[in-house]
This record gives structure tokens, C-alpha cells and sequence, in this order.
């Protein structure tokens, strides 16, 4: 099966990383909470960045904090 992904550079995509988040999100839905790890979806996680990028935009200083 994994040899049929076309990895020759030519797509549009990262094919590994699609490939890890579709099997993390496959194994987050099976798993719920009893995992004791939460999966956030490709698209939020975007969504996310680009609200917290808008926020930002024509700041001349940023500060990232580790928690």
C-alpha cells in the first residue's frame, strides 16, 4: 500500500506528513480520551496560526513563551 504513495517530489503536498496525520487522527479517534492525548485537526490548527498571524501582523516585536 505505501508503495503506491507517488513520492518523487513532483506533488503539491508533504505525502509523509499527510500520511502521520491521517494515522495520528485515525488513532486519536479511536482512542478518545483514554489516550491521555488530544489530536487538534490539520484545519484548526491553520486556523488557529492564521487568526493568531492577523493578531500580530505589524508588530515589531514578538515574544513566543514556553509553557
Amino acid at each position: 500500500m505505501i508503495k503506491d504513495i507517488p513520492m518523487d517530489g513532483k506533488q503539491d503536498y508533504d505525502v509523509l506528513g499527510f500520511i502521520y496525520e491521517y494515522l495520528i487522527s485515525q488513532f486519536a479517534a479511536n482512542a478518545g480520551k483514554k489516550a491521555g492525548e488530544f489530536y487538534t485537526p490539520h484545519e484548526v490548527s491553520v486556523l488557529m496560526s492564521e487568526i493568531v498571524a492577523e493578531h500580530l501582523k505589524g508588530k515589531k516585536e514578538i515574544k513566543i513563551y514556553e509553557m
